[in-house]
């Protein structure tokens, strides 16, 4: 009897360990566990509402992981922008398409452990990449400073051409054709006429201190920077730099925004 009382309490003790176990893995799901469920669904959604895809594109969507673009959800209730108390999140849950020149992007509201997202719909969105002149004009002026000024810069003037965003000025320098020299007088004439079609912008990266000196990067390219070659560089002191100075285009605070070209203002096909 004793014996039968024994078994009959490991059984109860196996079941409740049981049940223990299974609310403990219940509650214990990872949150990739809740990102791959959010993903399927976001991957269903698309496919029911996107009837213009291919059938490659249909399998792109199917076998490759999507990108999570998070955003933080605002009032702007009142005339301020406050951002809610609350956790949920804006989640954009997103596929780059090959052969289509925008993102399919689900949308949904969540917490960030994504355990109850859900879609609501389905953005097509074009995103222009507006630093891509600025980032390769950048690159230019860096790569110059380090062949060429790396002796006329202390290490935290360098370190600040190295890591910050600088003002992007439209300038009138005098600029050489020629500057090495090699050139016959015909050709330095047809250079001269070249950089004159061509849009004068500088790179300057102003250093703190009372003397107000800046490293400036000079050189010509189209109106939003793209085609950017350097003319010449080096440091000068703000009075100077303001002398040559048309207008400001950007700041480092407005880095990514797009340079006003002036383009949008000009009448289509010569009309007045």
């Amino acid at each position: 009897m004793q014996r039968v009382m024994q078994l009959e309490y490991i059984r109860k003790l196996i079941v409740f360990s049981a049940m223990i176990g299974v609310v403990l893995l219940s509650g214990c799901r990872s949150d990739q566990y809740y990102q791959d469920r959010a993903a399927t669904r976001a991957r269903e959604y698309l496919l029911k509402h996107s009837p213009e895809l291919t059938l490659d594109q249909i399998y792109f969507v199917t076998y490759n992981a999507p990108v999570f673009l998070i955003a933080p959800i605002f009032d702007n209730t009142g005339g301020s922008r406050t951002q809610l108390s609350s956790d949920q999140q804006q989640i954009c849950i997103t596929w780059r398409i090959p052969g289509r020149d925008y993102l399919y992007m689900v949308f949904g509201t969540s917490t960030l452990r994504m355990n109850d997202w859900r879609p609501n719909r389905l953005i097509r969105k074009r995103f222009v990449d507006l630093g891509v002149p600025l980032d390769s004009a950048m690159n230019t002026a860096r790569t110059y400073a380090l062949n060429y000024l790396l002796e006329e810069m202390s290490v935290a003037e360098y370190n600040l051409v190295r890591f910050t965003y600088p003002w992007v000025l439209e300038t009138n320098f005098p600029l050489s054709a020629d500057p090495e020299g090699n050139l016959s007088p015909d050709e330095t004439a047809e250079a001269l006429a070249k950089l004159e079609q061509e849009t004068q912008l500088s790179l300057v990266w102003k250093f703190a201190g009372d003397d107000g000196s800046c490293m400036v990067f000079c050189g010509t390219g189209r109106p939003d920077l793209s085609g950017w070659k350097i003319n010449f560089a080096g440091r000068f002191q703000k009075t100077a730099l303001d002398e040559f100075t048309r207008r400001v285009l950007k700041t480092p605070d407005e880095a990514n925004t797009p340079i006003e070209t002036g383009e949008e203002d000009k009448p289509e096909n010569g009309k007045k």
